[in-house]
């Protein structure tokens, strides 16, 4: 529904998931930084094997987490349309409200 629509893909939403794609993006770049630095540095008194793992496991679920964030581009593509299309094309806009709902329904 628009409702929905104004709720969920608002500007604020589309401003918080940009923030979080560039901190997903900086946090899995430091994890890698410093999980490369780990396995180039041989020094015993500065390793940590669980210091390494948990590094490993920041990366692995950062990985998996990753294409939630292009799970979200749908939604704002649909309020895009809705939005910015003139009240002449209500068939589109229409279908930009019945896609969005369809895609959250599916998330």
């Amino acid at each position: 529904s628009v409702f929905a629509m104004r709720q969920i893909a608002s500007p604020l939403a589309a401003i918080i998931t940009l923030i979080g794609c560039v901190l997903y993006l900086l946090l899995l770049l430091l994890n890698k930084y410093e999980l490369r630095k780990r396995h180039r540095r041989v020094d015993a008194s500065s390793y940590r094997l669980s210091r390494t793992y948990q590094l490993r496991e920041n990366v692995m679920i950062i990985h998996i987490l990753g294409p939630a964030f292009l799970l979200c581009i749908p939604a704002f593509a649909f309020r895009a349309v809705y939005i910015f299309l003139p009240e002449t094309f209500e068939f589109y806009r229409s279908l930009s409200v019945s896609m969005f709902d369809l895609w959250i329904s599916l998330l």
